[in-house]
């Protein structure tokens, strides 16, 4: 059912394109990009999503009309977390004065960052357990189900996104979600950049996965300083189990370097180490791996 509310998304990558393909089943959905050819390529084909249940064809709205933003009631960002601020410039003046702005990017520190925009009251930041990636321009494949949590007390954003089929809760405290899914980001995803492997690559080696392990005691340690507290043991068994069930999925840091893209990491286990370093805690690997995937974006650039 239509519930008449528009919802426009900026950034065509995986997971823009799975989220407008599964709310066009409810609202209208437009989604932004700057690539006109790509564009007018999906707007004819359609989206074909595949995953585990099956495929399915789906024709959200793509449109590299900075303009026809206007009439959103709700903005969500799905850019690179690099690639916020400029996005926001590049649309702002289009942004109707009453839309909310939703962020369901990778990583922390976001909100932060679209404070300097928008008044909070217009914000919502929220955490997604879907994941997806690219197969061609018009096929994603959707690798992984699962909650989304936001922030907002706004009924109808919430209906839309439980009316499409996105299993939705609304939370007074989504940073201790964020923090949640920034203990899988920053071992799991970090890992499979470190060792360019795919999610479930991970659990059939005892040596990548005491990596996972490392990275995430170190990221436990660092959520407790900032007051969410969680029990590494609960948290590495659902990692596990994520390498079991998740077939053939690869993360978005691990596609970006492989297509020589700048990674998220600063957003990821950056934004980990840059906490740690505030609370005066100490974590080596987390570090590393920082500094061992800007190496390998350094490397690419150069072409070495």
């Amino acid at each position: 059912m239509n519930n008449g509310k528009r919802i426009s998304i900026i950034g065509d990558g995986a997971m823009g394109v799975l989220y407008a393909s599964m709310l066009s089943s409810f609202s209208p959905v437009t989604v932004f990009s700057r690539n006109a050819e790509r564009t007018e390529k999906r707007n004819v084909n359609g989206i074909r999503v595949i995953s585990r249940e099956g495929e399915i064809i789906c024709r959200p709205v793509f449109s590299s009309d900075k303009s026809a933003i206007s009439s959103s009631d709700l903005v969500i960002l799905f850019v690179k977390s690099t690639a916020t601020a400029g996005a926001i410039e590049a649309y702002k003046e289009y942004i109707p004065e009453g839309a909310y702005i939703m962020t369901l990017q990778n990583g922390a520190g976001h909100l932060e960052e679209l404070r300097r925009y928008f008044p909070e009251e217009r914000i919502i930041i929220g955490v997604t357990e879907h994941n997806a990636s690219v197969i061609d321009d018009c096929t994603i494949n959707h690798g992984g189900c699962g909650k989304t949590v936001i922030s907002t007390s706004s009924e109808w954003v919430k209906d839309a996104f439980s009316s499409a089929g996105i299993e939705t809760e609304v939370s007074d405290c989504v940073m201790r979600d964020i923090w949640r899914k920034l203990l899988t980001n920053a071992s799991l995803s970090t890992a499979t950049a470190l060792l360019m492997c795919s999610i479930d690559s991970l659990g059939r080696s005892s040596g990548a996965f005491s990596i996972v392990e490392k990275l995430l005691e170190e990221a436990v340690m660092v959520a407790a300083g900032d007051g969410y507290r969680f029990s590494y043991d609960e948290v590495r068994r659902e990692l596990y189990e994520k390498t079991r069930t998740s077939h053939n999925a690869y993360t978005s840091i691990y596609s970006d370097l492989k297509n020589g893209r700048k990674t998220e990491v600063d957003y990821i286990s950056g934004y980990v180490t840059a906490r740690a370093e505030v609370l005066g805690l100490d974590v080596p690997y987390q570090r590393a791996a920082v500094d061992m995937i800007h190496a390998k974006e350094e490397i690419s650039s150069i072409g070495c």
